[in-house]
């Protein structure tokens, strides 16, 4: 009995716990149901809100901060709460979001990547909408990618899914939109045939008077094309042609139709017969306002252009100046025409249309086209400024990396003078250089994949810039910037080496720095394009730190590399140079009567050439030591009459006048004085070479004054110490003007002198000089002695002695 209530007791309880875990597992479904369904419908509302955001925010196009926003939000949805028509719904925003950004994005890196995206939101948008079993919903998913590719540029790709999206489904418009789109495709991979035949079909079959001319249309530019493009012609006349020549081009090969080739004339008077005729047909029967109008009216123009009617041209320029169409066609009309006065031969017509074009449309879609056609328009006319303005323009606005790269070669100051122009005039050096940096930053932050490209160039173009404008330690600097940089081609090495030896060459850097530069170029490039320059700079070197056995060896090496073997002949500038560094070198270990024949032999030749004035005046020299004056004074005289450049003639002159001086009277030191006078009122000289040509008139005039005792000697001490008072030299003078007066002339003369000399020391740079500290103990001395004197002469006078 106790069992059997033990049990029933048991058995109570078993039913009451499953009567309790039912009910919680009753409400515990049913919650989540609730759930569900709220969690469903609140995702819904906001998927609808977010769509109608995003609507406003294009609409407006103006709220660039929110469009962030709403993908964000997106994106933080939970997708185990959305059917998948909400999903789809969802990516397709995402995709139309990203769209958006990649339309308003300039740089080139991060266009990439929103393209990237679009597509991938797009294709997952579809592979939900297959899902959902609406095939037409996919293709249409698809030729949103396909759109957004032919947009890319990417025409392979978006040629393949047009075709994956054809349906039979799609609204007859749709479709012939789709057909127009796929000849723009064929066009861009250069199977035109394919094109034609795509476009004759959308004429001859929609009703859509838009689709229609823009078949009609196409069709007219392609056969235009046709007579400028080989490619274009060869693929009209042989579909097969067309279809070879293209296929490395495509990503894959694109199935082709296999119906025959139509029988197309390439008759060019026929060509543009059959042109004319279908932009006409498409300007009588489009409104004026219809975009394919302006194209039509655009191809007249071509026309005009192409058979160089200027009459027709302008007409057809002006009716589209004057239409309804939009500024783009406008400005491409003034382009154009630019073009065919530049072809013409009338660059200052095409200027002044460019310049207009630039005026009125700004911000046309050929901004960049424009602004390099006036960068090359400017160069011709050498306008300098607005040329460099316009290369400005186009590193900071383009993103073309081949227009880029063009540029950038274009500026090397071997290619271009502009910048060698630019950075040699102290007016414009500073701001060209920092202008020139700001826009190449312009251009990394912008495109920094095509920068890649450029970087190496662009590093290497400034140490040529600083090198052109004087500034060779900053030259030196970026050069070894350069070095570092990973990538340099073999052509960029070697002008690396060779810019880092001229860089040695102007700033008058030891003959050793200059020989080790010269080494390594010869070592890098063996058969360089400066080898001849580099052999030089070695023969230079040896010659400038006087090991002649060295330099006449390095001779040898180019008699036998460039005479021998490259036969260059006598009269060839790089072997007279040497011919007259060898005269040198022999003249130097003393091989006189050597080097007087070898000059001699090549007397005519030397004096045609542009560094004769620096072979005559060293074979000057060399006289003047062996005691020759006049022999050297008859060099000079040689060469002063063929020296053009104001530097060079101004040393030659003051060498030769110095010279005549040294043997001269003192009509010679009246005319050396005036030479003094003309060097220094010379506009044509710079300052450092003005003050290193008056210092050596300076110093001849004192020596002949010393010799000959004449009494400008005082004058010309006093004048120098003024001028000099930097230097040291002018010290030597004030003793040994002095000299002489200690053997003549009264103890007050003497102070006197002293006095004023002191007073002009007291202008010179190092008031504890010895010369300084000798005047100060010899004043003291004479005073004492003055002193002396009179007392001796009061006691005289006093007490008769």
């Amino acid at each position: 009995m106790a069992n059997s209530k033990s049990i029933l007791i048991h058995s109570l309880m078993l039913a009451g716990a499953a009567a309790c875990a039912t009910a919680i597992l009753y409400f515990v479904f049913k919650s989540e149901g609730e759930y569900k369904t709220v969690a469903l419908k609140a995702s819904t509302a906001d998927i609808k809100k977010l769509d109608e955001k995003l609507d406003d925010a294009r609409k407006s196009l103006t709220d660039k901060k929110e469009i962030p926003h709403l993908l964000k939000q997106l994106e933080s949805f939970e997708e185990k709460l959305l059917n998948r028509d909400q999903m789809r719904k969802r990516l397709i925003l995402m995709g139309d979001i990203s769209l958006n950004s990649y339309r308003k994005e300039k740089n080139s890196q991060q266009k990439q990547l929103f393209f990237e995206a679009a597509s991938k939101y797009y294709f997952r948008a579809a592979e939900y909408a297959a899902e959902e079993g609406s095939l037409e919903d996919k293709n249409s998913i698809i030729r949103r990618i396909a759109r957004l590719s032919l947009e890319h540029r990417e025409w392979a790709k978006a040629l393949k899914l047009y075709e994956q999206s054809s349906s039979i489904h799609t609204e007859p418009t749709e479709q012939w939109k789709i057909k127009v789109e796929m000849a723009e495709c064929f066009k861009q991979l250069g199977q035109y045939y394919n094109a034609v035949q795509i476009l004759s079909q959308v004429a001859d079959d929609t009703d859509d008077r838009e689709l229609w001319g823009q078949a009609q249309r196409i069709k007219a530019d392609i056969l235009l094309e046709s007579l400028t493009d080989k490619k274009v012609e060869e693929s009209l006349a042989s579909r097969d042609a067309g279809t070879k020549a293209q296929k490395k081009n495509t990503e894959q090969e694109i199935q082709q139709e296999t119906t025959p080739a139509p029988e197309i004339s390439l008759n060019r008077e026929k060509i543009f017969a059959g042109c004319i005729e279908l932009y006409n047909d498409v300007l009588n029967k489009l409104p004026p306002v219809s975009e394919q109008t302006a194209y039509a009216r655009l191809g007249l123009l071509k026309i005009a252009v192409m058979k160089k009617d200027t009459t027709e041209s302008y007409r057809q320029a002006n009716l589209m100046q004057n239409s309804p169409a939009p500024s783009k066609f406008k400005s491409d009309a003034l382009m154009l025409m630019a073009g065919l006065e530049e072809e013409l031969g009338n660059t200052k017509a095409s200027v002044k249309i460019l310049e207009t074009c630039l005026v009125r449309y700004p911000r046309t879609n050929q901004a960049v086209a424009l602004f390099m056609s006036l960068y090359k328009q400017y160069k011709k006319l050498e306008d300098w400024q607005k040329a460099f303005a316009m290369a400005e323009k186009v590193f900071i606005h383009s993103d073309n990396a081949h227009m880029l790269n063009e540029m950038m070669d274009d500026l090397f100051l071997d290619k271009n003078p502009m910048l060698s122009i630019l950075t040699s005039e102290a007016d414009y050096k500073d701001d060209t250089i920092k202008r020139i940096k700001g826009f190449f930053e312009t251009c990394r932050s912008n495109n920094p994949l095509i920068w890649r490209q450029l970087k190496n160039k662009s590093d290497f173009l400034m140490a040529l810039l600083y090198f052109n404008a004087g500034e060779y330690k900053k030259s030196h600097e970026q050069l070894e910037y350069c070095r570092a940089n990973v990538g340099n081609n073999k052509e960029l090495a070697e002008r690396l080496n060779y810019l880092d030896l001229q860089i040695a060459q102007k700033s008058n850097a030891s003959p050793a720095i200059t020989l080790i530069r010269a080494k390594r170029y010869l070592a890098g490039s063996p058969d360089g394009k400066y080898y001849q320059e580099a052999l030089m700079a070695t023969l230079d070197s040896y010659f400038n730190m006087s090991l002649y056995n060295e330099a006449l060896e390095t001779s040898k090496k180019i008699y036998i590399d460039d005479l021998m073997q490259k036969k260059l002949g006598k009269t060839n500038p790089f072997w007279l140079r040497t011919v007259a560094r060898i005269g040198e070198s022999y003249q130097m270990i003393g091989k006189t009567d050597t080097a007087n024949t070898i000059i001699k032999n090549n007397y005519y030749e030397l004096l045609d050439q542009p560094f004769a004035p620096d072979v005559f005046l060293s074979w000057a020299k060399d006289a003047q030591k062996r005691g020759q004056t006049y022999e050297a004074i008859r060099r000079l005289d040689v060469v002063i009459p063929k020296t053009v450049e104001a530097s060079e003639k101004a040393e030659l002159l003051v060498a030769r006048y110095l010279l005549q001086l040294s043997v001269g009277s003192y009509k010679d030191f009246e005319n050396t004085k005036q030479l003094l006078d003309a060097v220094t009122k010379s506009q044509r000289l710079t300052p450092e070479l003005k003050q290193t040509l008056r210092r050596k008139l300076y110093e001849g005039l004192l020596e002949y004054s010393f010799k000959t005792n004449s009494a400008d000697t005082h004058r010309l001490v006093d004048a120098a110490v003024k001028e000099f008072t930097d230097e040291y030299w002018p010290q030597h003078w004030i003793l040994r003007s002095l000299s002489s007066m200690f053997a003549s002339g009264g103890l007050e003369k003497l102070t006197k002198s002293h006095e004023e000399t002191l007073q002009l020391g007291a202008s010179l740079k190092n008031q504890n000089s010895e010369t300084i500290n000798f005047l100060k103990k010899q004043l003291d001395l004479i005073k004492n002695l003055v002193a002396i004197e009179e007392s001796a002469e009061k006691l005289k006078a006093e007490r008769g002695l």
